[in-house]
This record gives structure tokens, sequence and C-alpha cells, in this order.
């Protein structure tokens, strides 16, 4: 059987510590019995996708969006949530109205266009921003769907929010077994939840260590300790990371 998560043992031990308490309280017993420490110690890499098996699987599922197998929709999900960090939830991807985002033009040549969105999430409400490619995608839906202000960014006919992430994870699901990209090298499960794991992964290689940690943790609605134990940890550096290590300031 699956050992239970540490936050499960927890929540069980807390029962048992209730009705030991009343057991004393009512005179049954004469006293309570120490907790046992319960630590965490579970730091296994999550699920992810490297760029190339993104970049795959990517035109699998463009493939299966001309020949009429996968909603168009689907696969726009499938792109803005690497752009944009979400968690794939109920309240998080599911939960985005198209008045939550806001659209920050690119005014000159120097300038980056991007998405500033209000997001209630896992960690409380916090304003995130995108990576630029995120604006075509969110302009693009709403172009196709005729979204208004009120209106609910990712499968908006559907009221109930849970339904609509419970939906597109299943989907997923589906179309990872089909394409034969359930598991990543070192054997995790990757579920709908891989699509975030690979944006913050990716932005950490691809700005070759030069993120700022701090600011990419609380853009994503995490903290640096998670960053570091389940992200940076088992990336693989790439010849930006590697020169940025090497670089010494000669002056």
């Amino acid at each position: 059987p699956t050992p239970l998560a540490v936050s499960t043992q927890k929540k069980h031990v807390g029962v048992i510590r209730k009705a030991l308490r009343f057991a004393r309280e009512n005179g049954k017993i004469n006293m309570i019995p120490e907790a046992p420490k319960l630590e965490k110690i579970d730091q296994t890499p999550r699920a992810n996708f490297t760029s190339k098996e993104f970049k795959a699987f990517y035109y699998c599922l463009l493939e299966d969006v001309k020949k009429g197998e996968l909603e168009r929709e689907v696969f726009e999900i499938y792109k803005f949530v690497p752009l944009t960090f979400v968690r794939p939830t109920e309240n998080e991807l599911m939960g985005l109205r198209v008045r939550d985002i806001t659209v920050h033009e690119k005014k000159d040549d120097k300038d980056q266009e991007y998405l500033t969105m209000k997001i209630d999430g896992k960690t409380g409400i916090r304003y995130s921003i995108s990576l630029p490619h995120a604006v075509k995608v969110f302009k693009k839906q709403i172009e196709r769907k005729d979204l208004q202000p009120d209106d609910y960014l990712w499968f908006p006919e559907t009221v109930d929010r849970k339904y609509a992430i419970t939906k597109f994870s299943r989907l997923f699901t589906k179309l990872l077994k089909k394409h034969d990209f359930q598991y990543s090298d070192d054997g995790q499960k990757r579920s709908s939840y891989s699509l975030r794991h690979f944006g913050i992964t990716s932005r950490l290689q691809t700005s070759d260590g030069k993120v700022n940690m701090y600011t990419l943790a609380n853009n994503a609605g995490t903290s640096v300790q998670m960053l570091e134990k389940f992200y940076l940890k088992y990336a693989k550096p790439n010849k930006g990371m590697i020169a940025n290590l090497l670089y010494f300031d000669r002056d």
C-alpha cells in the first residue's frame, strides 16, 4: 500500500490526541502519551518535462487539433500554464476571469509585453506577471470565445469550476497516455501540474541562473525553499549557467 503523506499522518495524530484528551478528562486514563515526531523526508523531483519532451508533446497535441481530435482550448491551456506559472486548480487556473488580467503592451524596443494577473490561490491573493508569449494566448482566447470581463478565461461555459478543472486534468492525463508521455525520465508520473513545474524549471534554466529566486517564488506563489528543494536541485546546468558559475570579475 502507498504510505500516507506526512500531512495526513499529522491529521490522524491530531484526532487521536483529541480522543486521548477526552478520555483523560473523563478519568479513563491518567496521562496522554507523547505524540510521535513526523518529519517529511520526501524530496523527490516534481514530475516534469524536458524542453525536448515539451516541444515533442506540443506538436503531438497540435496535430490532434488539426485532425479535429482535440479542442483548441485544451491546447491553448497547455501553452498558458507554463507561461504564467499558475497552478492547474479550481481557484487558480479555472478561477481566472478576464477582469482579473491586465495586458501590459510593449511601448518600445526595450520594453516587454506581459500579463498582470490577480490570482486567488493556495497562498492567498497574489499579483503575478506572465512571460511575454502569454499575451498572445490570452488575446486569442478572448477573440475565439468572444469573452466579456466577467467571463472565466477557460471553459467559460462551464459554471461548476471544480468540474472544469477535473475535465481538463482527466483529459490531459488521457493525452499523456495516448502520446506516451506519462512518465518522466526518473519514473515520476506526470499530471497537469507538470506544466507548471516545466514553466518554473524552464525559467530557472533559460535565465542562466540570473533570475531572482525570491521574485520567481513570489510570482509563482511558492517559496525559495520549495524552488531549491524541488526545482533548482534537479535542474541540469546549461551553458549559460556554467558560464555564470565560472565567471570571475578581474577588475
